[in-house]
């Protein structure tokens, strides 16, 4: 499974839906600052991100989009099961998550940001 996502991002918490994390469970993150060449989802998927630079996700206050690019491997987590990512910056205007399947089509899809009503932020309750 990949995650793709767009913004300014700061640190950087992935769970499963009960907020467990697993010690050993670390993530290879990489990063593209948006671009003429990468100007939507669809460049994002075709972007050859071997090539790109492992990031520390931390770019503080800047004008521009970031892309970043995750895999979270299925050792790590069933198939179907939920996924908390959490972004440790309250104030970012616009994310979006964009989950890729096997064939690099988008399955799933998540905007959300300080510009959307918090109730439209996907958290589980259970």
């Amino acid at each position: 499974m990949a995650l793709l996502l767009f913004s300014i991002v700061f640190p950087v918490v992935v769970a499963n839906h009960h907020g467990s994390t697993d010690s050993s469970f670390s993530i290879d993150i990489r990063h593209a600052q948006d671009s003429s060449q990468l100007t939507s989802v669809e460049d994002a998927i075709a972007y050859d991100w071997g090539q790109a630079e492992p990031s520390r996700v931390n770019y503080g206050s800047s004008p521009h989009g970031h892309w970043f690019y995750f895999e979270i491997p299925l050792v790590q987590i069933s198939e179907g099961d939920n996924v908390i990512v959490e972004i440790h910056y309250p104030t970012i205007d616009y994310l979006a998550f964009y989950v890729v399947n096997e064939e690099g089509q988008v399955s799933q899809e998540i905007i959300t940001g300080t510009d959307f009503p918090f109730a439209s932020r996907p958290i589980w309750d259970d």
